[in-house]
């Protein structure tokens, strides 16, 4: 898997991903996000980043991740979804582990956060396999999406 970045010319490509039958909302929610045109505002930000997943010409997922402006010196990943179709294989981590290492290097900056709605328990579970501290950084109060920081 190779992560694209998302450009005028790769735009079309987003819709090779397959929104998932009878999603819970917040599937929808982040589906809608990313595949109908609200995360590619952030690929004129050099500081951003709109991602594909690429596996050999087939898009795996894609993933949206720019600078946190409630924390200066921290990248925000916004958003992040496989393909309903690949799910269940391990993409997600290995997809996740690299928007992490490209939200670093692309920003310069240390630390990466992003949030997760707690009903997604594989998330959860990825999440805190991932942080130094195997623990959510914090609950963010109007939503309830739990908060990660790494490092």
């Amino acid at each position: 898997m190779k992560l694209i970045r998302l450009r005028a010319s790769s735009v079309r490509r987003l819709r090779e991903i397959e929104r998932t039958p009878n999603a819970e909302p917040w599937i929808a929610e982040v589906e809608t996000y990313l595949l109908d045109g609200g995360a590619a505002s952030h690929r004129f930000d050099p500081l951003s980043a709109v991602l594909l997943a690429d596996d050999d010409g087939r898009v795996l997922g894609a993933a949206v991740h720019h600078p946190a402006s409630a924390f200066p010196g921290a990248q925000y990943i916004s958003a992040l979804m496989i393909d309903h179709r690949r799910r269940g294989h391990g993409l997600g981590r290995e997809f996740f582990v690299a928007v992490l290492a490209d939200a670093r290097e692309r920003s310069g900056k240390r630390y990466v956060i992003w949030t997760v709605y707690p009903q997604n328990k594989s998330m959860i579970a990825l999440s805190k396999s991932l942080v130094a501290d195997k623990n959510e950084f914090g609950i963010e109060p109007d939503s309830g999406y739990l908060i990660f920081i790494d490092p």
